[in-house]
């Protein structure tokens, strides 16, 4: 079970800079559990559930090869119980041939363990969608 301060908004915050200094290498070694499940719902038209830390870190490897740059901002996160959470996130950065910017809100429904890892995470690009899995509306 997470402790409080594992499901604290500061400590969510914190987990999304190890992604903008280590990226998904990072995030396998510092923050998700090694059997954590991630499911990208709708968010891409090759959308799937992916298990294993290992090859969460390939997918989202894989996602970032069409980016030159990309920062994700935690703005928001609520607490849902002890060991759950729906993080609104700002993502920003350059697209890697296009130079066009990335400029777009994401939100993470995530189900947290104790040790300060991650569990399973559930993305989502409508905002209602994400605030009614999480039991919000």
């Amino acid at each position: 079970m997470a402790t409080a301060r594992e499901n604290s908004a500061a400590w969510i915050r914190e987990l999304y800079e190890v992604w903008n200094t280590q990226g998904p290498e990072g995030m396998r070694a510092h923050v998700w559990h090694p059997d954590i499940v991630w499911d990208e719902g709708e968010t891409f038209p090759d959308a799937s559930r992916f298990a294993g830390a290992g090859r969460v870190a390939e997918r989202l490897a894989e996602r970032l090869e069409v980016v030159d740059t990309l920062e994700v901002e935690c703005v928001d996160y609520t607490p849902l119980s002890e060991a759950r959470g729906l993080a609104e996130l700002v993502v920003r950065g350059t697209g890697a041939s296009s130079g066009a910017p990335i400029d777009f809100r994401w939100w993470h429904l995530l189900e947290l363990a104790g040790e300060g890892r991650v569990t399973a995470v559930t993305e989502f690009i409508d905002r209602d969608a994400a605030r009614r899995a999480a039991g919000l509306e």
